[in-house]
């Protein structure tokens, strides 16, 4: 399994612009017709979302001329399997399955 994970970057592409406070970005969005309160607009700018609009996403761009590569970075990690016990190992010499085997009960007498 490959577990795909995600840095956001604007908090430190407005100290770059010189935007200390994210209530001054509030303006800026509204001005493209993003209409976000000022504690919308905080979480955006100090915690990685989980949910962006891309309209968002394009108004941040605008603001301040950068590639949606510099707002967001990508990788990419193998997410080991859990073992559950229901296969055999990688290193069995046989490599087969474990499997229920049916067992039929017969009286003694």
């Amino acid at each position: 399994m490959r577990l795909i994970e995600y840095d956001w970057h604007l908090s430190e592409i407005m100290a770059r612009q010189g935007i200390r406070n994210s209530t001054d970005l509030v303006p800026l969005l509204a001005e493209r017709g993003i209409n976000l309160s000022r504690t919308q607009v905080y979480r955006l700018s100090h915690q990685k979302p989980e949910r962006v609009s891309l309209v968002v996403v394009g108004a941040l761009c605008d603001i301040f001329s950068c590639d949606i590569g510099d707002l967001l970075t990508f990788t990419v990690a193998a997410k080991p399997i859990a073992r559950t016990g229901t296969t055999a190992s990688r290193g069995s010499k046989s490599g087969s399955t474990l499997a229920p085997r049916r067992v039929k009960i017969t009286d003694d007498e």
